[in-house]
């Protein structure tokens, strides 16, 4: 949730999220998919975020995450968000990893949000 937030995945709907069992195991949580910069202003599914956030589906702030932090028990709320911050402060370097032209890796990286308050 904080990732999506944060780098403005605003694809994050239920059928990006599932669980898988395998032999002889018990369910657990599928590793990540589908987590990536998907924000249009002018996008019918991408404009705002279509999981609710505290209540909200845009406007966030650090209180609406750790809101839901506090709701489902996530008492490592405030380092979860540290760190991820953190990653997108290195958004630029990842960007040039990845042979993102330097336009378009500013415009993504001008949209990511740090949730300072």
């Amino acid at each position: 949730m904080v990732f999506n937030v944060m780098g403005r995945n605003c694809d994050d709907h239920t059928k990006n999220f599932s669980f898988r069992l395998r032999e002889g195991q018990g369910w657990e949580l599928a590793p990540a998919y589908d987590v990536t910069f998907a924000h249009n202003s002018r996008g019918e599914w991408t404009n705002q975020h279509l999981m609710a956030v505290n209540g909200k589906f845009a406007g966030f702030t650090k209180g609406d995450l750790l809101a839901e932090a506090e709701r489902f028990g996530i008492g490592t709320a405030n380092t979860v968000i540290k760190m991820v911050r953190a990653a997108f402060n290195d958004w630029p370097a990842f960007a040039t990893e990845a042979g993102i032209a330097p336009a378009d890796a500013r415009a993504i990286g001008q949209q990511h949000l740090s949730l300072d308050s």
